[in-house]
């Protein structure tokens, strides 16, 4: 499917992915990808499911709106939903997981802190 294809470049290039922002419900992360595709993952109890947004909206705009709550709010906005459940396949799941690891990744600095310990340790070697 061509969107486990293109989740698996995201997760091949986690350097084009940018600083995610946490949406109105918490565990829904918004970022870009190459600086201009807009992208949510959101986390459910059994699900992962990603979107990817083609309206005017910045990522900054698309966090603040209600989720499902108040389902009006989201009429005008255009995104497509993928789901990894409703794909069905190990891949798709194992892919959206490994996405979602790195935006978090990213939202809370984790990977500068990895940086940073790893150039420590190098550092110490020399």
């Amino acid at each position: 499917m061509k969107i486990v294809a293109a989740v698996n470049a995201m997760v091949s290039r986690p350097d084009l992915i940018g600083t995610s922002i946490i949406g109105v419900s918490p565990n829904e992360f918004f970022f870009l990808y190459n600086g201009k595709f807009k992208w949510s993952i959101l986390e459910s109890k059994d699900d992962l499911a990603i979107f990817l947004y083609t309206g005017a909206e910045t990522i900054e705009d698309l966090a603040q709106i209600e989720g499902d709550a108040y389902p009006e709010s989201w009429e005008h906005i255009q995104f497509v939903r993928y789901s990894a459940r409703e794909i069905g396949t190990k891949e798709a799941s194992d892919t959206f997981s490994d996405l979602l690891k790195i935006v978090k990744e990213k939202q809370f600095g984790v990977g500068d802190a990895l940086d940073e310990i790893i150039m420590t340790a190098e550092w110490q070697k020399n």
